[in-house]
């Protein structure tokens, strides 16, 4: 495919490079007072202008099949894509994090505030899962009842927090993390507002779980 890409690509130089020695060979043999060595210029003459055309020729039908192959290749990768985000739900990738987390999985809600030094020991050995962990501590705490949300958002301090949002950052998610962690700083300790940012972005941390999973799957794969 990279040598037919080239020949596309240089084919018109090609054949103008022949177009142009063709015209170069057609000065000496009018000049020449030796009739056999000006008809041989004339007839290489000919055969380079010939060569020229077939070269244009080709470089232009390679072209038209290039450029029908690599949409078509694009967009079966689209559909190969498409096919995996359907095959992939929420569910399934709740139910991967979930048993990953092991016995951890009873104390979210502590995992919130600190994470462990044993948990991250271990997420420092498989990274891959640091981002989905830290998306799963807010989707969980994003289902809790507002008096409970103000309290571990409250509770966790800004060191945690700080571990939190570089994980997210992993999955680069940047600026809500830069945002998550500056409604930590600034954000007074019983405003309605941070309740309604977690329900607010329940759907979110879904969907970046998900959309993150898909796209490191085959980090995935070799962590089992």
């Amino acid at each position: 495919m990279k040598q037919n890409k080239f020949f596309v690509d240089h084919a018109m130089h090609l054949a103008t490079a022949c177009a142009i020695v063709a015209i170069i060979l057609i000065i000496p043999a009018a000049a020449s007072k030796s009739v056999a060595l000006g008809v041989i210029l004339y007839i290489l003459s000919a055969l380079l202008l010939a060569g020229g055309g077939v070269i244009l020729y080709l470089g232009h039908k390679e072209k038209m099949e290039y450029e029908d192959v690599a949409p078509a290749l694009a967009r079966q990768q689209d559909k190969n894509d498409e096919a995996q985000e359907e095959k992939m739900s929420f569910e399934d990738v709740l139910e991967g994090i979930d048993s990953y987390l092991g016995d951890y999985i009873t104390k979210l809600p502590d995992l919130f505030l600190e994470v462990p030094w044993e948990l991250r020991v271990k997420l420092e050995q498989e990274k891959v899962f640091r981002p989905l962990v830290a998306f799963r501590l807010l989707w969980e705490l994003s289902q809790k009842e507002d008096s409970e949300i103000l309290t571990q958002f409250n509770d966790t301090s800004e060191k945690a927090m700080g571990y939190l949002c570089g994980a997210l950052c992993e999955a680069n998610a940047d600026a809500f993390a830069d945002f998550f962690y500056e409604l930590k700083r600034s954000a007074p300790k019983g405003s309605a507002r941070i309740p309604v940012f977690f329900r607010k972005n329940r759907r979110y941390f879904e969907e970046q779980m998900t959309a993150y999973v898909i796209a490191h799957m085959e980090e995935f794969g070799s962590e089992e």
